[in-house]
């Protein structure tokens, strides 16, 4: 059995190479989303954009394909007293169309009104294919 150890694989013009068949995400991204958001990690990410209480965009390095990707995410909760955990609402409003250059999240409360709150963890990824 032979063992193929490298760093990087590139195309024979010296860039990326297509996942093809394969069922990996093609974004993810961890970040604050209290006071001023950051990005904490991230794979074919760009930026960070704070929308307002719990609403958020980020934008692709590589845009997929179209706006037919699936996207999906969790929060965590704010502090030992907050009263449950937060849900990420991908697309974040029904008058949202998804866009092949970036995604909008929202994050809510799971409890109570459902209300948008800020999440101190979100985690978030996506899903599709790439133009």
């Amino acid at each position: 059995m032979s063992t193929l150890q490298t760093n990087t694989i590139q195309t024979s013009s010296g860039g990326p190479v297509t996942l093809t068949k394969q069922s990996a995400a093609k974004h993810w991204i961890t970040f604050n989303g209290t006071g001023t958001v950051s990005v904490t990690s991230s794979f074919n990410n760009t930026s960070l954009s704070d929308r307002g209480t719990g609403a958020y965009t980020y934008a692709f390095v590589n845009s997929m394909n179209d706006g037919n990707h699936s996207g999906a995410g969790n929060a965590k909760k704010n502090d030992a007293t907050d009263d449950g955990n937060q849900h990420v609402q991908i697309g974040s409003s029904t008058s949202y169309t998804t866009v092949s250059t970036e995604q909008r999240i929202a994050c809510r409360r799971n409890v109570g009104t459902g209300e948008a709150i800020d999440s101190p963890a979100i985690y978030a990824h996506t899903h599709g294919d790439l133009a």
